[in-house]
């Protein structure tokens, strides 16, 4: 009977185990809308289910031979910009800009201590507007009335901030909140040898096209007899389109019917969500370990086959003489 019982509990340590190795995001998809019926083949969109990847191959006919290689670079950026959003409010517009420039001055200061350069930040206005409010009316013998009248101004301005290590960005919003700088609006990638990159993939993708037409010979192929057509494109995917949100929560049934409930706030988590290297031939710098840019490279090489055209008979002719030996042609179509 103990032999049993510690059998029980090994089989629930080893479930506890690959649970925590798989992570949480497939348990809480079902939280929102995800069909795991329908495939999503999409580069932006969920990864398809397990028996949808699943590799069916169709058979061509006897016409057509069709190659398609398809690569992806991950890549990381060699700078970023991040953006933070200041508003603030005055009785006065003057007091407004004054005490802005104040907050946006000693949050400058403190990107300076990162290394951050004066030229590597801009301040970019949005919006500088009255702000109203509404004043009540009492009257002995008639309806309340309400009034809007002036309280002040509002003005709002980014803060654009150009940076290289990806790791500053924590100190940045570290910075940024001493100076009671609080709303990061965004914040962008870039490359600098973008088409080198581009270049780079392609080659390699039509290397390994050139190793699969040396695989197609061996079996006795001869694509070079065929008429062909090249189709191409690529794509680009940021960190910032790349991230996807799920709930992790397990909620118990209860009878709404013998009182009211109360339901607790679900925290939202988000997490970089690259594209899966699944439906790619060629991947270069396979492992991310942080959110990179991703380019992709798509070709495809339609072979036809050349049908045989018999060539057309000869026109008969006929060569007629006549008495004094002079000669005429006579063609029949």
């Amino acid at each position: 009977m103990k032999i049993s019982l510690l059998f029980v509990v090994l089989l629930l340590g080893n479930s506890l185990i690959l649970a925590q190795a798989k992570g949480n995001y497939n348990e809480s998809r079902g939280n929102y809308d995800y069909d795991k019926n329908v495939n999503y083949d999409n580069y932006n969109n969920r990864p398809s289910t397990v028996a949808s990847n699943i590799p069916n191959t169709n058979y061509p006919n006897s016409e057509t031979i069709v190659l398609n290689i398809k690569g992806i670079s991950n890549q990381k950026a060699t700078e970023h910009v991040a953006i933070f959003s200041i508003t603030q409010t005055a009785k006065t517009a003057e007091e407004a800009d004054k005490l802005l420039q104040i907050r946006y001055d000693g949050f400058s200061t403190e990107l300076q201590k990162l290394g951050i350069k004066k030229e590597d930040t801009y301040l970019d206005m949005i919006s500088f507007v009255p702000v109203y409010e509404y004043e009540v009316e009492k009257k002995v013998f008639s309806r309340t009335t309400f009034n809007e009248v002036p309280k002040g101004f509002e003005i709002q301005q980014n803060v654009h901030i150009r940076f290289k290590d990806g790791n500053q960005i924590s100190k940045i919003v570290s910075a940024a909140a001493k100076n009671e700088i609080y709303d990061i609006v965004k914040v962008d990638y870039f490359i600098n040898n973008q088409e080198q990159i581009k270049i780079e993939l392609q080659q390699k993708c039509i290397s390994f096209l050139n190793e699969k037409l040396k695989e197609y010979e061996k079996m006795g192929v001869k694509l070079d007899t065929m008429t062909h057509t090249v189709a191409e494109a690529s794509f680009v995917a940021y960190p910032n389109e790349r991230y996807s949100a799920y709930q992790a929560y397990a909620s118990s049934s209860l009878d709404t019917e013998k009182g009211k409930v109360n339901n607790a706030r679900k925290i939202t988590t988000q997490f970089y969500d690259k594209i899966p290297f699944n439906t790619f031939d060629v991947v270069v710098n396979p492992t991310i370990l942080e959110p990179e840019i991703q380019f992709m490279y798509d070709l495809k090489i339609v072979y036809q086959t050349k049908k045989y055209v018999a060539p057309a008979p000869p026109k008969k002719e006929y060569i007629l003489i006549n008495p004094q030996g002079n000669t005429t042609t006579l063609k029949l179509e």
